[in-house]
């Protein structure tokens, strides 16, 4: 699956696929919620995430290879020299078949495990107010567990009630 997948994915820039295309190929392949995610991982970084970058050099498809990490982890690598990429990312079984539901950003380099799935600030739930630090702290420990948190619905629900 990720094989196919990255194949035409990686093809895909050289058949300038145009971007509903690219939501389709990404929608058979990923979960909504890890869609919506790695959407907005673009927005922030520029980059895209299934790729680390923002485009790739024509052919780079015949050096991908998929290895298994264990636990329904897997290392997608390609690229050589300056352009090489190795990215872990988790696959989750869905029916009958396993969508990529969360790819390692490219500030944790080729860490993977379950940690990096979870939020680590889900037992915030105020704001503490005793303190400055503390205030600081607690404030972005809410906000980023509620973004950690948002369901890929929620941005077409805002749109729609705007």
């Amino acid at each position: 699956m990720l094989k196919r997948f990255y194949t035409e994915y990686i093809r895909s820039f050289d058949r300038m696929y145009e971007p509903a295309q690219m939501d389709s190929l990404i929608l058979a392949n990923a979960t909504p919620e890890a869609k919506a995610k790695l959407e907005r991982v673009r927005a922030l970084t520029d980059s895209d995430p299934f790729i680390r970058a923002q485009d790739l050099a024509s052919g780079s498809e015949g050096s991908l290879q998929v290895r298994a990490l264990g636990q329904d982890w897997y290392q997608v690598s390609f690229g050589s020299g300056e352009g090489y990429r190795a990215i872990p990312l988790h696959l989750l079984k869905s029916g009958d078949k396993y969508l990529i539901d969360f790819i390692t950003p490219e500030w944790h380099h080729s860490e993977y495990g379950d940690k990096l799935r979870s939020n680590p600030f889900a037992g915030t739930k105020s704001v503490d107010m005793t303190s400055p630090i503390n205030f600081i702290r607690s404030f972005y420990e809410c906000y980023i567990s509620h973004y950690l948190a948002m369901k890929p619905e929620l941005e077409a629900r805002a749109q729609g009630s705007a």
